[in-house]
């Protein structure tokens, strides 16, 4: 079963992982100081919509799991 907290972390863990792997790309690309600041939050932005959509979904899963053990529960009583 995934816990909110699960879901929150990978979440989480998801988003930093995009942005250090976006940042280190942008520093090493040759763009000027403007732009690699507006790729950067350009990449930011969207790998923070990402991760939200990635825990959205997931605790839509785990209410689903949540609420199916419940009924199963509740048949064998």
């Amino acid at each position: 079963m995934l816990s909110k907290q699960a879901a929150e972390g990978f979440g989480a863990g998801f988003l930093l992982g995009a942005v250090v792997g976006a940042s280190i790309g942008i520093l090493y690309a040759p763009h000027s100081g403007k732009e690699t600041r507006v790729i950067i939050g350009d990449k930011v932005h969207d790998a923070t919509l990402k991760a939200e959509k990635i825990v959205e979904e997931a605790r839509g899963k785990a209410e689903n799991i949540i609420k199916e053990a419940k009924t199963k529960m509740h048949k064998q009583q």
